[in-house]
């Protein structure tokens, strides 16, 4: 039996009360657009819902903690649904960590397009159109007690009408591998910033990532996610970018012959291709690492140079379009360091014995959420509790002793 044909836009992880962060300084020109993306990232969402003419939206989580972003972001959120409701197009929104509904403001009344899942049972809604049934979405917001994903979360009874079903939750996709009624053919998740679909054999399991990338970690395009069924269950995703600002890694390597000139003319060239290679109007966050050898790569471990550097690139392209900032240029951590200063009698020296003992695996490494609570909370607020995670043990203590043994050594004077 064929099934109506339909399409939708699948989001998650908006968090529009999250700025952009995870660097040491802001340039002053990208403040407001550090602040600002993430609500324009997600308007961007809306127009491609609207300008695509999608059945419905589905999101899954973490869209807005009201708590933390304020009237304005909240009432911007309201004003978007708002844009969807007259175009007759429904939200359906499960609520994650950020944004359970016990959390929405009792004050601030939701249009009547947008649906809410309930966090103590799943619910199963039939999308109409024209007064005929063409999908199921089955759902749930997270409990605020937190309670583990289980198969009873999403037992149902299924009329065998061959209805598309949607299944629309907040979390991991590991959590949903095991667990996923077979009825269920598109299971809608959030959860990561990253976007990834786990899961295409018989059922599609599927996270957009978010619209925004907030940090150097979340590099790459981002946006949301076009579903497209054909009407006999063949399904297309397609991603729209909707990121105002996109995060650019960059290695550049030096050798014993290479001078500052032919560093920022390696800069200047890279930055030339990126520029070529851009198929959007997002601004670039670039964000250099220098590896090699030689003399240049010492100097770079002292702030004049980088700084120098940055300044005469960025001056270099400040007419191009989109702007390619350099968000900072830092040298890889050495794989080793002098061996005379970890014999030497100062605070360097204690530094680096010290972290000899992680480094031989003698003391393991502390747990950070307990011996530095205050820290683990700043991480969270910038939206970089997941840091550590992406660096392996070595790479982790290279980094420390890299950047410990720089701060504890006398800076040379600069030419």
């Amino acid at each position: 039996m064929s099934q109506p044909a339909f399409r939708f836009i699948h989001s998650a992880d908006w968090h529009l009360e999250r700025p952009l962060g995870g660097v040491g300084e802001v340039p002053e020109p990208l403040v407001d657009l550090f602040q600002k993306a993430p609500l324009r990232a997600a308007r961007h969402v809306v127009d491609q819902a609207v300008e695509r003419h999608v059945d419905f939206v589905v999101l899954s989580g973490d869209i807005i903690d009201p708590d933390r972003a304020g009237p304005e972001a909240t009432i911007f959120l309201v004003e978007q649904f708002q844009r969807l409701a007259e175009q007759e197009i429904a939200v359906y929104w499960a609520g994650g960590r950020v944004d359970p509904p016990q959390r929405w403001p009792s004050a601030i009344r939701l249009p009547s397009n947008v649906h809410r899942f309930a966090w103590e049972r799943t619910e199963e809604i039939v999308h109409q159109r024209d007064h005929a049934p063409i999908v199921r979405l089955i759902g749930s917001s997270v409990d605020l007690r937190q309670r583990a994903i289980g198969p009873e979360d999403f037992s149902f009874s299924v009329d065998r009408d061959d209805l598309f079903t949607i299944g629309v939750a907040y979390g991991r996709s590991d959590d949903f591998r095991n667990i996923c009624p077979n009825e269920i053919a598109y299971w809608a998740l959030g959860g990561d910033h990253i976007r990834s679909t786990p899961l295409t054999e018989q059922r599609v399991i599927h996270l957009p990532g978010t619209p925004q990338g907030r940090n150097p970690i979340e590099s790459g395009p981002h946006g949301c996610t076009l579903v497209e069924s054909d009407g006999q269950g063949h399904l297309r995703l397609h991603l729209l970018s909707t990121d105002v600002a996109r995060w650019h890694h960059q290695r550049i390597l030096v050798d014993a012959n290479t001078s500052r000139d032919g560093l920022l003319g390696q800069l200047a060239e890279t930055t030339e291709r990126l520029l070529e290679q851009c198929e959007s109007q997002s601004d670039m966050l670039i964000c250099w690492t220098i590896a090699g050898e030689g003399p240049l790569l010492s100097k770079l471990r002292h702030t004049a140079l980088r700084k120098s550097l940055k300044t005469e690139l960025q001056d270099r392209f400040a007419a191009r379009w989109p702007r390619p900032w350099c968000i900072w240029i830092e040298a890889e951590p050495a794989r080793s360091l002098p061996d005379a200063w970890y014999k030497q009698d100062d605070l360097r020296g204690d530094f680096l014995r010290e972290l000899m003992h992680f480094e031989s695996g003698d003391t393991p490494l502390p747990d950070w959420s307990a011996e530095a609570p205050g820290e683990v909370a700043l991480l969270k607020a910038a939206g970089l509790e997941h840091l550590l995670d992406h660096l392996s043990t070595e790479r982790l203590l290279r980094r420390t002793a890299a950047l410990g043994a720089e701060l504890l050594s006398v800076e040379e004077p600069q030419p």
